[in-house]
């Protein structure tokens, strides 16, 4: 049963590969949305506010200056509310997952509130509530580029507090903005404070069939798919390799146009096969 339910995951993924890039394709099912990443969905995320809304969905409006449209600067969060703040009870739970079940970062543990911090009298475990390890940010990664609308994401500020329209270019270099899947970004996310995270502003090379760029990461990717290297290695070890050699290459990361352009050649399906690394 085990494998059954890995296998059903793998699958689901390779589905929603196929199923290409709703903002491209300009479809989502009836009563779903198309969210800034690209994925048809349900809910606040999809049909909320920056959401392109499908019929069959209807949900209230948010107010001007809700950071779920505009984003919070660096060192606040955005409440399940909109409201921009600075304590990570406040947010962190509902806006970076509940590290009770996934992981911290190195010297990070997972507090009692369910977010990432400092190792203190918070702590309620060591690491996670099911002692997993947080992905590697080290070595090459091989994965899937998604086009995203960055301007969807957050109007105003991206995940990381950077203003929007600002030029990252350093050293008559262009560096384009770069969006991270959440498995990765997340265990390293203190207090429920993006801006906290190390991974913000770092610098990656990003090489995909027409050409390679240097990004920097200032967005987290929600609806990129999550890393499957640990459910590789469990389908190592109940198959053979040659089945499930080919479902490695799930570190994604989603491009803005003119990045996924550069590295794709076209904004085609919206979606690439791209390896990058840290630099």
């Amino acid at each position: 049963m085990l494998a059954i339910g890995y296998v059903s995951v793998l699958v689901v993924s390779l589905v929603n590969s196929v199923a290409g890039n709703c903002l491209l394709t300009k479809y989502c099912a009836v009563s779903q949305c198309c969210s800034a990443f690209g994925v048809c969905g349900t809910g606040v995320q999809y049909c909320g506010g920056s959401g392109s809304s499908h019929l069959g969905w209807s949900a209230p409006l948010y107010v001007a200056n809700d950071c779920r449209l505009l984003g919070c600067r660096a060192g606040l969060c955005c409440s399940p509310t909109g409201q921009c703040g600075t304590v990570g009870v406040y947010c962190a739970t509902v806006s970076y997952s509940n590290c009770g079940t996934t992981s911290c970062g190195v010297g990070l543990c997972c507090t009692k509130y369910g977010y990432c911090a400092r190792v203190n009298a918070h702590c309620a475990y060591k690491k996670s509530g099911s002692q997993s390890q947080p992905i590697s940010l080290t070595g090459e990664f091989k994965g899937q580029a998604t086009y995203y609308n960055e301007t969807k994401a957050s109007a105003q500020y991206s995940t990381c507090g950077v203003e929007r329209g600002v030029s990252l270019d350093e050293n008559n270099q262009e560096v384009y903005s770069v969006a991270l899947n959440q498995a990765q970004f997340d265990p390293y996310t203190e207090q429920g404070i993006p801006s906290s995270n190390p991974i913000c502003q770092k610098k990656a090379l990003v090489k995909g069939p027409k050409g390679e760029i240097v990004v920097r990461f200032i967005d987290r990717c929600s609806d990129c798919k999550e890393s499957m290297q640990f459910l590789y290695k469990v389908a190592l070890f109940l198959f053979y390799h040659q089945y499930f050699s080919s479902f490695y290459l799930l570190d994604d990361i989603a491009l803005t146009r003119k990045a996924f352009i550069a590295v794709a050649g076209e904004l085609g399906t919206g979606q690439t096969s791209v390896e990058w690394y840290f630099i």
